[in-house]
């Protein structure tokens, strides 16, 4: 994923970059390259015990 980003980065250095995807793109090194490269993104992740824990504790906040 980081070379085809470096290649739009080159190809196309006024474009703002964004990444929209699924659950399967989910990890924390992905994250990190497209933070690194000013890339915005999205990434849907599937609901989970966790997650609702994360958001029940946002709710209250």
């Amino acid at each position: 994923m980081e070379s085809l980003l470096d290649e739009f980065l080159c190809d196309f250095p006024r474009l703002p970059l964004y990444l929209r995807g699924d659950s399967g793109f989910a990890s924390p090194n992905l994250c990190e390259v497209l933070e690194d490269k000013n890339c915005r993104y999205a990434i849907r992740l599937k609901e989970n015990a966790k997650l609702r824990e994360f958001a029940e504790d946002e709710d209250q906040a």
